[in-house]
Parts: C-alpha cells; sequence; structure tokens
C-alpha cells in the first residue's frame, strides 16, 4: 500500500485464484456488481483485463508446480485507489495504475511464481478515458 496522510492512496494485491473463480469472473464475465462501472480492455489472449474509474484488475493463468497442489490456476494483480480521494480518477492516474498492474503481472510470472506455461505481456497498453 502507498499511504500519506495516514490515508491509502494506492493499494495494489497479488492473489492466486482457483479455476471455478478465474472460469466465471475473466472467462464468463460473471462480475459483481460495482459502484463503478468496469470495461474489458484488450490486452492480448493471455490477459484478462478490467478497468473501471479507480482500479484496475488484470488475471492470466499461470501454472506453477506449487501453486497447483493448491488449486491456483490463475493470478490476479489488482491496484486499486481509495475512493475517498477523486484526484487520482485522471487519465494520468488510470494510467499509473494499468502501467503498475502490468509491471507486476510481469514480474509475478517471471520470478515471484515463475508461470510453467508462456504468458504475453504487452511492453505498454493504453488505458481508456472512463
Amino acid at each position: 500500500m502507498v499511504q500519506g496522510n495516514q490515508r491509502v492512496l494506492l493499494a495494489l494485491d497479488v492473489r492466486g485464484m482457483t479455476e471455478v473463480f478465474f472460469h466465471s469472473e475473466y472467462e464468463l464475465g460473471h462480475r459483481p456488481a460495482r459502484a463503478d462501472p468496469e470495461r474489458q480492455l484488450d490486452l492480448g489472449p493471455d490477459l484478462k483485463t478490467w478497468v473501471a474509474g479507480g482500479a484496475v484488475r488484470l488475471a492470466f493463468r499461470c501454472d506453477n508446480l506449487v501453486t497447483r497442489d493448491q488449486g491456483v490456476v490463475a493470478l490476479e494483480i489488482w491496484v486499486q485507489e481509495d475512493g475517498r480521494i477523486s484526484a487520482v480518477k485522471s487519465p494520468a492516474a488510470q494510467q499509473a495504475r494499468l502501467d503498475i498492474a502490468l509491471r507486476v503481472a510481469k514480474k509475478s510470472a517471471e520470478w515471484s511464481l515463475p508461470c510453467l506455461n508462456k504468458v504475453t505481456f504487452p511492453d505498454r497498453a493504453t488505458a481508456p478515458l472512463l
């Protein structure tokens, strides 16, 4: 988390997802209703990405020998602002959240939790105007 004056400005989560949750949320699109509507962003066949005014959620399949035994088949990176701070809903802030999510996803797949399957990441992606 990035904090300023005892308030959370930005939170980043990296989560393992089971087949059921990944398939339901990212492949079928059964997304929970949110106050800030989410839109899908196309970053290629390997990445499932949803953006909202103050958040980016990115997921991809990751076959890893350690997590396979725990039923984890995918990773989800979630970069979210504190909803009480309206200034960070700018296009530049949304782009920064997307850039952070992509960097963390790529490093997770390569180093932290190496994926045995090949995951293709774009060098750069442009966040949509919301």
